[in-house]
């Protein structure tokens, strides 16, 4: 199957998928996630105010990570499209985004910084000039 990415005006940044499903993120701040059998679009995230340019699934396909050029880390439900958290605190654009178990590795371009999905604030970071921030 070809899924075009022509509807959503905007150039194709990053892909991650599982075997249910594949997150697509786009220049234009959006992502769209399909079934991965049949690629028919489940939903679309749209609340990054710059490119996608990371995103990443959970193990069991329920939420997303995305990373944007608008400093934030989005945490989505990939079900419904819903932005279930946002994590601030780069001062840079974020490059690389990980979900592992309950926590959420976000990397700019001298930074990488721990979040907590548990409580939602930053566990750790370790400044690349610095060392542990």
């Amino acid at each position: 199957a070809v899924v075009s990415t022509q509807s959503t005006g905007n150039v194709t940044s990053c892909i991650d998928c599982t075997e249910q499903i594949v997150a697509v993120g786009y220049m234009g701040g959006c992502l769209q996630v399909y079934t991965a059998s049949l690629f028919q679009l489940l939903c679309t995230c749209s609340r990054h105010m710059g490119p996608v340019y990371d995103v990443k699934c959970t193990r069991d396909s329920n939420f997303l990570v995305s990373g944007s050029s608008d400093c934030t880390v989005r945490v989505w439900e990939t079900g419904r499209g819903v932005c279930q958290h946002v994590f601030r605190g780069h001062e840079t654009m974020i490059s690389k985004v990980l979900i592992l178990d309950e926590r959420v590795f976000s990397l700019d371009i001298a930074c990488l910084k721990v979040w907590s999905l548990t409580d939602k604030t930053l566990s750790s970071g370790i400044n690349a000039e610095y060392g542990v921030a």
